[in-house]
Order: structure tokens, then sequence, then C-alpha cells
């Protein structure tokens, strides 16, 4: 929304960042150590081929955390 975000609990410089676009099938992702991640703003965007994994549990918010819809596992 061109409006900076008041972010009193950032101790330090915080990096900034020129805008860019995100080509197709890609992602930018960040870290949650912002002031010391490598992350999207150090070596561009991420291909979704790089990315692994599966989402099967939510925990946050603490009061909403369920397993994800649609999610299936075998204990073999």
């Amino acid at each position: 929304d061109d409006e900076s975000l008041d972010e009193p609990y950032i101790q330090g410089e915080n990096r900034n960042y020129s805008a860019i676009d995100i080509p197709e099938s890609s992602y930018f992702v960040m870290g949650d150590n912002r002031l010391y991640s490598s992350d999207s703003r150090s070596w561009g965007t991420l291909p979704r081929d790089n990315i692994i994994g599966r989402v099967w549990l939510l925990y946050w918010p603490l009061d909403d955390w369920h397993l994800v819809q649609g999610y299936s596992y075998s204990l073999n």
C-alpha cells in the first residue's frame, strides 16, 4: 500500500530492496530472522520445483490448529 510499517520490535537497520517482478511458478521467500536471513532478498526468487514437503498441520493461531483437509498418511 506504499506505506511504511511501524516495526519497533526490529533491532538494528532493516534491509531495503526494490520492487521486483516474480516469475510464474516462482516464490519470494523471507526468513523469520529478517536481519540475518539468507532469503529472496539476497538470492532472488525460488522456483516452485525447488520446494519440497507437504503441509499437513496448521498450528497458528493456536486456537485454530487443525490437520489440513485432504492430507493422508500411512504408518507403514
